[in-house]
């Protein structure tokens, strides 16, 4: 039995509507939870001011405890990670 065109629509804007439709990686990442925001290597490098290779070396050698998704051979980095990264490397001036 075929689907009457107008009920074809609807399911193709009711797919439209998914999250990860439609959408670039970034923007899919980004759109939910900005603190919960997904980066990859690239993007979160950028976001510390490294290069990415830095944190491949931090990975590797577990310099640093900066905690990251590994979604097979996948690595993604949360915002807020990122952020409480920054936060605990802050140094207070230690103005009076």
């Amino acid at each position: 039995m075929e689907k009457p065109a107008s009920a074809i629509s609807a399911i193709i804007a009711d797919q439209n509507k998914l999250p990860f439709a439609s959408q670039s990686a970034t923007k899919r990442r980004a759109s939910s939870d900005p603190d919960n925001a997904l980066f990859d290597t690239d993007e979160a490098a950028a976001y510390l001011d490294l290069q990415p290779g830095t944190l491949e070396v931090w990975r590797s050698t577990k310099r640093y405890k900066l905690a990251y998704i590994k979604i097979g051979r996948k690595v993604r980095y949360r915002k807020r990670v990122l952020d409480e990264y920054l936060d605990s490397n802050t140094v207070d001036g230690g103005v009076a």
